[in-house]
């Protein structure tokens, strides 16, 4: 029998999965592959779990980090009834279960960290992908979307708030963190579509959120996690000279920095969102002596927009496209102040 610290010093999980990477393992296989200790029973070892993740035929490429949320995602089928995309604790156990049943592997701790190092390793961003999929179809229709799709005026003003806007978010995803200090504000009467309109520029429900009504709610970077374009419509309408000044120093931020419970340290998390704001009173904002430059206000939204929306849905990928595909040559084009 191999002893435990003799199979950890001679290889590595690591080079186990390289070799047997395009290789189908089954239950069997993993089993005769795991280290065992002098008495013939499977050491409970961070590594032997990890090679269950990455060998398991249900689990193998299941784990994964999603960088827009910060949370581990299953990704794949592994035979029981789910209702999220992200690890939830009937999950683990689910797999706890698996590699007691199958593997004799019992330690929760363990199982517990190899599953966050397979994670980690396996990250992907949603978002990214979604855009990276996308094929342009020819059409421009950034310039025209405020005025087709709310009735805003077309001028070379609303032209560069959209494009400024687009250009931010596309910049936010693929370099987190990066500054961007401007929130798009649409004014219009009730109905007019304004929060729809930021919904579907979201492309994924998902990936919007009108959640963010205090920012001094202990929960409030939490409820940034996993969203792209943040909402704020309640803020808007309460706001005064003291607040206006707190929202632009939050908008201004790049990243926070806090510790999810249970987790041992804090960690910088950079922003992946941009902030919008909607709001029915053509004055919302109090005077100021800066002029309110955080703030780009589009005025004279009308109503009658119900049925361009249909056609926004089916166009909405196509918008990011063309901004997309020259992203690098538009990164100096983000203003800050």
């Amino acid at each position: 029998m191999q002893r435990e610290s003799e199979s950890e010093e001679n290889v590595s999980w690591n080079e186990i999965a390289e070799v047997l990477d395009t290789e189908m393992s089954t239950v069997e296989d993993i089993r005769a592959d795991l280290a065992r200790n002098d008495k013939g029973n499977t050491c409970q070892t961070i590594n032997n779990c990890m090679l269950v993740f990455q060998r398991d035929p249900l689990l193998k490429g299941a784990i994964r980090k999603n960088e827009l949320s910060g949370k581990i995602d299953i990704v794949g089928n592994l035979g029981w009834q789910r209702t999220s995309s992200s690890l939830t604790d009937t999950d683990v156990y689910q797999i706890h279960w698996c590699l007691e049943k199958n593997y004799g592997l019992k330690n929760d701790r363990n199982i517990n960290k190899a599953m966050n190092i397979v994670a980690s390793e396996n990250r992907y961003h949603p978002i990214r992908d979604c855009l990276e999929k996308l094929k342009w179809d020819g059409q421009p229709r950034i310039d025209n979307l405020l005025p087709r799709y709310l009735g805003a005026d077309h001028d070379d003003y609303t032209k560069e708030i959209m494009r400024l806007l687009m250009m931010a978010a596309i910049r936010r995803v693929y370099e987190p963190g990066c500054k961007f200090e401007i929130m798009v504000c649409l004014v219009g009467g009730q109905g007019a579509g304004k929060s729809t309109f930021f919904r579907f520029l979201a492309i994924n429900d998902e990936w919007f959120s009108d959640d963010l009504k205090r920012m001094d709610d202990d929960n409030v970077y939490r409820k940034m996690q996993g969203h792209w374009i943040i909402e704020m419509s309640e803020m808007m309408a309460t706001v005064n000279a003291k607040s206006i000044e707190d929202i632009k120093s939050f908008i201004s931020r790049q990243k926070e920095t806090y510790k999810i419970p249970y987790e041992t340290h804090p960690e910088d998390r950079p922003r992946q969102c941009v902030f919008v704001g909607t709001s029915n009173n053509m004055d919302f904002l109090p005077l100021d002596r800066t002029g309110n430059r955080r703030f780009a206000r589009c005025w004279y939204i009308r109503n009658g927009w119900k049925s361009t929306f249909l056609r926004m849905k089916k166009s909405q990928g196509n918008t990011y496209v063309r901004r997309g595909r020259k992203r690098w040559n538009y990164i100096g084009m983000v203003p800050t102040s």
